[in-house]
């Protein structure tokens, strides 16, 4: 039997085949890239290949993926959107963008259908979480109760490694 394992240590095996040859910091990027440049920008740009000089992990030619309408604007921008990754990167790993025109397609996040909870079973998370001391754990407590019983059927029984 293999002891546990941390999942940084599997990241690299999971994630390489999607991201071949671009790496961990192409992943990084593309997970954080609304973070990174903001709600707005993101839904008109996403990064589509990072290409470093040979042997280097600096300077960087970032091929951004722009809305159209937008190309302009994010040329304009270059200085500022560069910056910004740079910073997320904490060095400077992207020196210039190549930018591809493309039509912007965001899949639609459709979260856990939440249903109503019964008065019982709000009254039975504000319970279980009110032996917490700290006032403000017991709120976060009460809030992830609401937001997993909602998102289970009604009448269905906890999940098996739940305390009770």
């Amino acid at each position: 039997m293999t002891a546990p394992r941390t999942f940084a240590t599997l990241l690299p095996a999971i994630t390489g085949k999607a991201l071949g040859r671009r790496g961990l910091a192409f992943g990084g990027l593309v997970a954080e890239w609304e973070s990174i440049m903001g709600p707005r920008m993101a839904e008109r740009t996403s990064p589509f290949r990072i290409n470093f000089p040979q042997g280097q992990r600096e300077n960087a030619v970032l091929h951004l993926r722009v809305a159209t309408a937008v190309a302009l604007d994010i040329q304009h921008l270059e200085p500022q959107i560069i910056e910004r990754i740079n910073t997320y990167f904490g060095y400077r790993a992207v020196a210039r963008l190549k930018l591809i025109h493309a039509t912007m397609i965001r899949p639609v996040h459709r979260g856990p259908h939440q249903r109503t909870l019964s008065a019982a079973e709000t009254e039975a998370i504000t319970r279980a979480a009110a032996n917490i001391p700290d006032a403000g754990l017991s709120e976060a407590m009460v809030r992830l109760g609401r937001t997993l019983a909602s998102s289970r059927k009604p009448g269905l029984p906890p999940p098996p490694n739940s305390r009770r």
